[in-house]
């Protein structure tokens, strides 16, 4: 029988969905591509925006019109949060929570057997428990991405997200490192520390703190040679401890996504973020110190309830000060049931719209001033393709600070990391030659 997934969200659902195709493929299944006739179909889902939401409920019928057939579940935070009316939904079948995954074949096989539509949905308002499952199946053949953590504490007051995913729960030390050196093992090249907060690893058991965890992974892997990138941080735990510790550790990649949200220190206030512009900036400072020519990105949400013109003007401005490499933007999405939602003074789309347009020039010119940084230098590179692009067949991949690179077809180097000297900056990547 053949399952396939559909996946909406981030790089966390990524790994769950790769951990649920290994427990049905282990059970006896053949996991398909999305664009594959399939059996069963499993949404993982999102609800982190409007939009979000949205398409989760537009999956059901996206996959129904390839497989009109298929058994239909559904998971991830939209299944979560709005369990009732995912069920309503056109052939949903099963509905299984973001704590619920590794039920999800038993889920099915019941399904199967007896007909009967199931909501398997725990409470996560008090939930520590980690969810252990361990994925063997990937798309990429290059990067995999170890999730480490689930769930956030701070409640931020714009965001869904501890309503869906619960409380903050650490894996167990043992078994990420286990899970890493088997990706090393079979000839990944690169691994992603993920999950919804991943600098509160640890705060829940006392086990281990963060920075302990990537010194034991980075020592672990240590005759593979493969490289670790660290997935979205809070500069809220970034203090000179952990920047010395880590910067101490060679294979760590220099690129660092520091979530903002906003320039605005009464922005950041509102939106119960922790900390001001200054103190972000100090973060900055701090990494800069210790890394010759770090990438920093981040997320930024225009359009906040009360964001006024000058308060947008300090979020334009404060950007430019720190130069990020690259910027994801999101206009605010009122999310029923956090604080943000009943603030006064939403912002009307119209002046959100504009404002999205002037930041997202603003970004285009600092990410093309960050690689034109790296012009005439050598760089770390993960080669991962050979394709068409403009300038012909190329073989491309990421540089250590997450910049596309480009450069003469070589297939036979494909997963392997090389040294590139950049020669040429074209818009949202870069031209090289292999050293």
């Amino acid at each position: 029988m053949k399952v396939g997934f559909l996946t909406l969200g981030c790089k966390t659902n990524t790994y769950d969905t790769n951990a649920m195709a290994s427990l049905f493929e282990k059970a006896g299944f053949e996991v398909v591509g999305e664009q594959e006739p399939a059996d069963v179909f499993v949404i993982n889902s999102c609800c982190v925006t409007n939009i979000a939401q949205r398409k989760s409920r537009q999956a059901v019928e996206r996959v129904l019109k390839r497989n009109p057939h298929a058994v239909v579940a559904m998971t991830g935070c939209y299944a979560q949060k709005f369990s009732e009316e995912a069920s309503a939904l056109r052939n949903v079948h099963i509905v299984a929570g973001t704590r619920d995954r590794g039920e999800i074949v038993n889920l099915v096989t019941c399904y199967l057997q007896e007909h009967q539509n199931s909501i398997k949905v725990t409470d996560i308002s008090k939930n520590r428990r980690f969810e252990e499952l361990e994925g063997d199946v990937f798309e990429h053949k290059t990067r995999a991405y170890v999730k480490i953590q689930d769930g956030c504490d701070h409640f931020c007051s714009y965001c869904i997200i501890p309503y869906t995913r619960g409380r903050s729960a650490s894996r167990s030390k043992g078994s990420i490192l286990a899970e890493c050196v088997k990706l090393a093992e079979k000839g990944f090249r690169e691994i992603v520390l993920t999950g919804i907060h991943i600098d509160s690893y640890g705060l829940d058991n006392h086990s281990c703190t963060f920075v302990e965890l990537i010194e034991a992974i980075h020592s672990a892997t240590e005759p593979y040679g493969v490289r670790i990138r660290l997935g979205s941080l809070d500069p809220h735990f970034m203090d000179e401890e952990f920047v010395r510790r880590i910067s101490g550790l060679e294979r760590i990649c220099p690129q660092f996504h520091l979530s903002l949200q906003s320039g605005s220190s009464s922005v950041l206030k509102r939106m119960n973020r922790g900390y001001t512009a200054e103190e972000y900036l100090d973060k900055v400072n701090l990494l800069k110190s210790a890394y010759e020519n770090p990438a920093f990105t981040t997320d930024i949400i225009v359009g906040f309830p009360g964001e006024t013109q000058e308060e947008f003007e300090q979020t334009c401005t404060f950007v430019k000060q720190v130069s990020f490499a690259k910027i994801h933007l999101f206009p605010y999405s009122k999310r029923e049931g956090t604080p943000a939602a009943r603030m006064p003074n939403q912002v009307p789309k119209q002046i959100v719209s504009e404002r999205l347009k002037q930041l997202s020039q603003i970004e285009a010119e600092m990410r093309e001033a960050y690689m034109r940084k790296l012009l005439n230098k050598n760089v770390g590179v993960l080669l991962e393709e050979t394709k068409a692009v403009p300038e012909g067949i190329c073989t491309c991949g990421y540089s250590d600070e997450y910049v596309y690179v480009h450069v003469p077809a070589c297939p036979e180097r494909e997963n392997t990391l090389c040294s590139v000297k950049v020669t040429k900056v074209c818009g949202t990547y870069v031209q090289g030659v292999l050293i």
